[in-house]
């Protein structure tokens, strides 16, 4: 009897052991969810504009909208400011857009940037951009550029539509519109959003359920045979693996 009782204790032990190992990827992939961080404007350089209105996903899902932001009136102005932030996503946007690029540098003729809405979106990796009725010195630009694609404005700036840069941490950024000025003695980004994968998707699939049938199988042995296949057949369908479109920034 007495080898019996240390016999199962020792089960008992050794099926706790097990449980806790299968529970330490999740908290381990917990902790590995990436910061969503989003504004809808930005600038440096002879304009300058903080990072407006900035949110980043430290304290979960947040979202903040503005009806103006202080800029010049003869330099630029713009409608209402969105951004919006989650683990794994992130978004911006900016309504009724108008920036005087020759105001800015004194370059001595109206060279404008205009749109209705410019809008920046990354989800679980991925991203993209939107440009509703934009335009700059007078061409009209893609509603939705493929990513990194350029316009330049020969003299005066180079601008970026849907510009995806992947960041050092492995999160993506991703801006709808970027104008560099005169080799960067201005800089305009608008709508921008950054955005890592889910970690906790992989969590939900196989991880918690797969230890528990496992140890419940052990326990009813033989008899309970039946059972224990109809758990393993239910957790076997993993969470899909997110395919980034980033493309490295060609100019």
């Amino acid at each position: 009897m007495s080898l019996r009782k240390k016999a199962a204790g020792g089960a008992a032990i050794a099926a706790a052991t097990a449980l806790g190992l299968a529970l330490l990827p999740s908290t381990a992939a917990a902790s590995e969810d990436q910061l969503s961080e989003a504004y809808a404007i930005g600038a440096s350089g002879l304009l300058n504009i903080e990072k407006t209105p900035y949110l980043d996903s430290s304290a979960g899902f947040q979202e903040k909208s503005l009806a103006s932001v202080d800029i010049p009136e003869n330099l630029a102005s713009v409608g209402v400011l969105n951004a919006a932030v989650d683990t794994g996503s992130a978004s911006a946007s900016v309504a009724d857009v108008k920036v005087n690029l020759a105001a800015i540098l004194d370059l001595g003729e109206l060279t404008q940037l205009s749109a209705a809405v410019i809008e920046a979106t990354c989800e679980n990796g991925e991203g993209s951009a939107a440009l509703a009725d934009a335009k700059i010195a007078g061409t009209a630009l893609d509603v939705s550029p493929a990513p990194n694609t350029g316009v330049d404005i020969p003299g005066v700036a180079s601008v970026m539509l849907n510009k995806q840069v992947e960041n050092e941490d492995g999160t993506l950024g991703v801006t709808a519109l970027s104008v560099d000025l005169l080799n960067s003695s201005q800089t305009i980004d608008i709508a921008h959003a950054t955005c890592g994968t889910k970690s906790d998707d992989s969590d939900n699939g196989d991880g918690d359920n797969g230890g528990d049938n496992g140890d419940n199988g052990g326990d009813n042995g033989g008899d309970n045979g039946d059972n224990g296949g109809d758990s393993a057949s239910g957790g076997k369908a993993p969470a899909p693996t997110p395919v980034t479109g980033h493309h490295p920034v060609t100019g």
